[in-house]
């Protein structure tokens, strides 16, 4: 039964789907009030098309949101879909290179935006929504108190903060700020601005959202209209998905100077271009893929950033979740169904009835341990396979594109795309690890020892053919991993 008082308040800077996912885990499993912080005037986000893999999937569904999943995804959950590839840097014609099949399911699209309003519509009432509210900075005013400042002139306390707020993130930059006052500093402060600023990859992505008929009746046998494509080439390649239950497709195009990685990048982040620019720079590429580009409707382009890794995302009772804590290449799909899975495990953690002011900074440890190692692999693996679709790995470079050295990129690509789109949750191991952490509170382990021993059960998650754990089995009670830790320090 929930206590009549609350045990502390959490504020969440970003209304973007992480910020949404971690207040709808809260107010499923608890009764912490939480404040939610939102930069913008209106929770439309930015951005079209979204995919979410498998273990998103179960996710959603454990936080009830599995029917209206049902009525945004494009195609339904669970089916063997897969993308197809193709070979396209050929303005003369491409031809198929692969299509990958996931056997248990693979990964489901949708329109962003559809995704924020299920969530929305699944917030409890102890949630409150504030908008205009862009965070400046905030300071540790006590061992249980945030004092959160905003570029309105206008302040804020909370007990717990969490930062959700994307790829420049001020959580971020503040956390790292404090940290460096600490004697000695938890990090080499020489690299304060690696960690605080975010990296330019040298790509560009080129976005657009057309309307299917748009694109049939230019090319009535588009293979885009019914499956996710890749037209791959030369430091470029295009990948589209139909969103909107199949009424849309959405575009998202990649053009690399592999000599821009890391420089400064000039300019704004983002801007809108014509159909014209849009098509010049596929020009080259085969009439299939320059039909999509031809057809792009409001074409916009954006410079691909990325967090650089980052030694610690929590401090004292900050923590950081999502793109402020891991922002990614989006080359497995993974950017959102990171995030979720994110604030999926701190929600639990911090739901849990173990959880108190007096162990929060010790809860938020655990998520980190968890969850940094994890996610900070899924980047490293999608970056990988962003160099093969444009055919800029090492191997690549130097190699023809032979049958035989196709068939081992495909392989490749192929496995690593398995390994983290097509699989579930490692349930099994997960339930192996919480049974080791009973263990520990049964032993009353110490809390040094209970430390060895997450870090222990967050690399054998590192081990499997998935990232982190999402699912408990239907028969075994709900007392996650990390309240068991909690337990064992308490």
């Amino acid at each position: 039964m929930p206590s009549s008082e609350p045990k502390f308040r959490v504020a969440i800077c970003g209304a973007g789907i992480g910020g949404l996912a971690l207040a709808v885990t809260i107010g499923k499993f608890s009764d912490i009030p939480v404040d939610l912080y939102e930069a913008k005037s209106t929770l439309i986000p930015e951005g079209a098309g979204i995919s979410i893999r498998r273990r998103t999937i179960e996710i959603l569904k454990v936080l009830g949101m599995h029917w209206d999943l049902i009525k945004i995804c494009t195609p339904k959950p669970n089916m063997t879909n897969g993308p197809h590839f193709r070979l396209s840097d050929n303005s003369d014609g491409g031809h198929d290179w692969f299509h990958q099949v996931y056997p248990h399911g693979g990964p489901t699209s949708m329109h962003r935006t559809d995704m924020v309003d299920v969530l929305v519509k699944h917030l409890s009432p102890s949630t409150r929504v504030h908008l205009n509210k862009r965070l400046k900075a905030y300071t540790q005013t006590g061992p249980s108190e945030v004092t959160m400042h905003f570029t309105d002139g206008t302040e804020a306390t909370t007990n717990v903060l969490i930062g959700a707020d994307g790829i420049r993130s001020p959580v971020r930059r503040a956390m790292y700020e404090n940290a460096a006052q600490y004697d000695p500093p938890p990090f080499d402060v020489s690299r304060m601005e690696e960690y605080c600023e975010p990296s330019w990859t040298g790509s560009m992505i080129y976005r657009s959202l057309i309307p299917m008929s748009k694109v049939l009746e230019r090319y009535p046998d588009h293979p885009a209209a019914k499956d996710m494509m890749f037209m791959c080439g030369k430091n470029k390649h295009i990948l589209s998905f139909p969103v909107n239950q199949g009424e849309m497709l959405n575009i998202v195009a990649y053009a690399t100077d592999p000599a821009n990685k890391g420089k400064h990048f000039e300019g704004r982040w983002n801007r809108d271009i014509t159909p014209e620019e849009f098509t010049e720079v596929f020009s080259d590429f085969e009439p299939m893929a320059r039909a999509l580009t031809e057809c792009g409707e409001n074409p916009s382009q954006w410079a691909l950033f990325v967090t650089n890794e980052l030694p610690f995302s929590s401090l004292e009772s900050v923590a950081l979740i999502g793109d402020a804590s891991h922002a990614m290449t989006t080359h497995l799909g993974a950017g959102a169904g990171q995030a979720i899975e994110d604030a999926w495990i701190l929600g639990r953690i911090l739901a849990s009835k173990h959880v108190n002011m007096s162990n929060v900074p010790r809860a938020l440890r655990i998520h980190q341990a968890i969850c940094l190692p994890a996610a900070q692999r899924v980047v490293r693996e999608s970056a990988k396979n962003g160099l093969m679709y444009d055919f800029r790995s090492e191997e690549q470079c130097h190699a023809p594109r032979s049958k035989e050295s196709l068939d081992r990129w495909r392989m490749d690509i192929g496995k690593r795309m398995a390994e983290f789109i097509g699989a579930n949750g490692t349930a099994a191991n997960w339930y192996d690890a919480e049974l080791q952490l009973r263990d520990a509170i049964v032993m009353n382990e110490s809390e040094s020892d209970a430390d060895r021993l997450l870090q222990k059960v967050a690399a054998m998650s590192l081990t499997t053919s998935d990232v982190t754990s999402v699912s408990v089995p239907v028969n075994v009670p709900c007392n996650c991993y990390s309240c068991a830790v909690m337990l064992s320090s308490s």
